[in-house]
């Protein structure tokens, strides 16, 4: 394979690379946009952590309200546009199809929420969280040094290292909804605060997401394995520690039902067996669905840098 799996960006494009790649594309947009200098000058400092880096991306985005296409600004649709002449469909909408496996937003604000932080002259939503906004991270960058936020900040650091790396990227399926919309990216979170355990939970036949899939089972399971998201139905994925987890593991036999998907804020292996919201777990299942994702992501990292070594 070509592209970031090989070049002279390693063996996957890292936050760095996404983001210089990005900033260059918005060049332009970014020198005539005044009262971010902070943010303008250290895009790419070395002084900042990879969260730092990923908040103050989510904080020019929320004023520059870009023209540019999202295969030129953001980072998962700009990996599988770069990727594009070695992948079978040449002409596959990567701005619809391409998404992440997590919204780092939702659960570094949910971990906020539950820290108690409190931000001057800003307001919750109705979930108790924080928006995603300028007003709210530059608020955060700002207090960055204190201890809660620091060690929150520290919990995400491997999310953030590896956000646009393929392990956290998904291709979904060139599939229309029934309004005949490229929207599963969107879907997915309206119905699942894009958690990884409940994505799959609606995608089986009869799921809110199922449509995607034709409300086909063999078609799902095909697009899981083209995916190496095999993992999540093995019962001892999560009792694995993380650095346990080498090139040479793989859940290639995993049986792929509905019944064996496993819930990721469990430490004990579970199955997950009903809807939920990250504003329902306590500190210790997010801490656990934070460590579980980590180990997906390691996960399919090592299984796409070992297919293309195989190719």
């Amino acid at each position: 394979m070509a592209g970031f799996l090989n070049t002279d960006f390693g063996d996957n494009m890292k936050l760095d690379q996404a983001l210089d790649e990005i900033y260059k594309n918005l060049s332009e947009e970014l020198d005539n946009i005044n009262g971010i200098e902070f943010q303008k000058k250290q895009l790419l400092s070395n002084e900042m952590t990879p969260v730092e880096k990923l908040l103050n991306y989510y904080c020019i985005f929320d004023v520059i309200n870009s023209s540019l296409p999202r295969e030129k600004s953001d980072g998962d649709a700009l990996f599988f546009e770069i990727e594009k002449k070695t992948l079978e469909n040449k002409n596959i909408m990567y701005a619809k199809c391409a998404d992440v496996t997590f919204s780092f937003w939702i659960l570094f604000s949910t971990m906020i929420r539950i820290k108690d932080v409190k931000l001057d002259g800003v307001r919750k939503n109705k979930e108790g969280r924080y928006s995603k906004n300028f007003k709210v991270i530059s608020n955060l960058l700002n207090i960055k040094d204190k201890e809660i936020i620091k060690r929150t900040m520290e919990m995400f650091d491997y999310q953030a290292k590896e956000y646009w790396t393929r392990g956290n990227l998904f291709l979904l399926p060139d599939k229309t909804n029934s309004y005949g919309k490229r929207l599963m990216n969107n879907d997915r979170f309206r119905l699942t605060e894009d958690k990884l355990d409940l994505t799959l939970w609606q995608c089986f036949k009869g799921g809110k997401l199922s449509i995607y899939f034709q409300d086909n089972n063999e078609k799902l399971v095909e697009w899981i394995k083209s995916e190496h998201l095999e993992c999540m139905f093995s019962r001892d994925f999560f009792c694995i520690e993380f650095d346990g987890i080498t090139k040479e593991l793989n859940y290639d036999d995993a049986d792929i039902f509905k019944t064996n998907i496993q819930c990721m804020y469990s430490q004990e292996s579970r199955y997950i067996e009903r809807e939920y919201l990250f504003s329902e777990l306590s500190e210790n299942e997010m801490k656990n669905y934070i460590i579980n994702l980590q180990k997906v992501i390691k996960y399919r990292n090592n299984r796409f840098i070992k297919d293309c070594e195989n190719s």
